[in-house]
């Protein structure tokens, strides 16, 4: 997605580090960050990016929008509790903060 599109553009010295918190996402990103130097997956929160991160940013690309991969598994119709979350193994339903 984003992260092997920046990477074409990237010089041999750039860098990419990306955070997603959905466990459907890990083995994509485990095989970029195997195939390229330049790319660092960590399965944790965005909100770790200062935690992680110690040199400089040039730029940061924050992804707020529904993840193709959960659309086409169905994670987003209409049927069953609303539940939000990225990870569905982290937090509670938003159906269960909701009562």
């Amino acid at each position: 997605g984003h992260s092997e599109e920046i990477l074409l553009h990237l010089s041999s010295q750039g860098r990419v580090t990306a955070f997603d918190m959905d466990p459907c996402t890990t083995a994509s990103a485990r095989l970029l960050e195997r195939n390229d130097a330049r790319f660092k997956f960590h399965h944790r929160p965005m909100g770790d990016l200062f935690n992680v991160v110690e040199e400089e940013l040039g730029g940061v690309l924050v992804d707020l929008g529904a993840h193709s991969v959960a659309v086409d598994r169905g994670d987003t119709s209409d049927e069953g509790p609303l539940d939000l979350r990225l990870n569905p193994n982290c937090g509670m339903p938003a159906s269960t903060w909701l009562q």
